[in-house]
């Protein structure tokens, strides 16, 4: 939450899971369609913060990420995981899945700017506007890491891995934002501790 004199402006953080599957980029005003138990409960946070800004006139905007990454992200998820197993020589296995991903630096930007521009009951997508098949994400990490390295595909291992997600930002962008990193750059500074020249 961000104080503005003696009003706050609260940020949610929704998800880009709570469209669902579709086929196309997905704008604010998308249809909702939820599958997952997570999915659906992000949808909920959505809908009881625009209430609240209807039935009391709260200052509330959501964000949606898309696939945040960065430093210190979990060592479970799939950036670490590929960067450890390509490093110590380990079979990295890949299963189907694509997503758009978005630097941390840039996302936490993003909450900033709707912090200072946003509109209340407003919804934000936050994301890189490509997606990237997990097989492209292993290949980017092998090739800045310079490293051979084995790869071995698997089946979809989570159920709301999507083959479609791909995020239109630019009711974000709109408000003076755009993203920094590339996806390769950003890679670059979680591995190397620095963006490539």
């Amino acid at each position: 939450a961000k104080s503005l004199g003696n009003k706050c402006k609260i940020i949610h953080l929704g998800s880009s899971s709570e469209y669902g599957r579709k086929l196309h980029p997905t704008r604010e005003y998308d249809e909702l369609e939820p599958v997952t138990f997570y999915e659906v409960t992000k949808a909920c946070g959505t809908m009881l913060c625009q209430a609240y800004v209807r039935k009391y006139g709260m200052d509330i905007c959501i964000i949606r990420p898309y696939s945040v990454y960065g430093k210190l992200e979990p060592a479970h998820r799939l950036i670490p995981t590929v960067i450890s197993n390509i490093k110590s020589g380990r079979l990295v296995k890949v299963s189907p899945g694509k997503h758009d991903f978005i630097h941390i630096d840039d996302f936490i930007k993003g909450v900033v700017t709707i912090a200072e521009k946003g509109k209340a009951g407003s919804i934000y997508n936050c994301g890189g506007g490509k997606q990237y098949s997990n097989r492209e994400v292993v290949d980017l990490i092998g090739k800045i890491i310079g490293k051979e390295y084995n790869v071995e595909e698997v089946e979809k291992l989570r159920e709301f891995d999507s083959d479609y997600w791909v995020s239109d930002s630019r009711k974000l962008q709109n408000l003076g934002w755009t993203p920094y990193h590339t996806l390769e750059t950003g890679l670059a500074e979680v591995i190397n501790g620095h963006p490539l020249p």
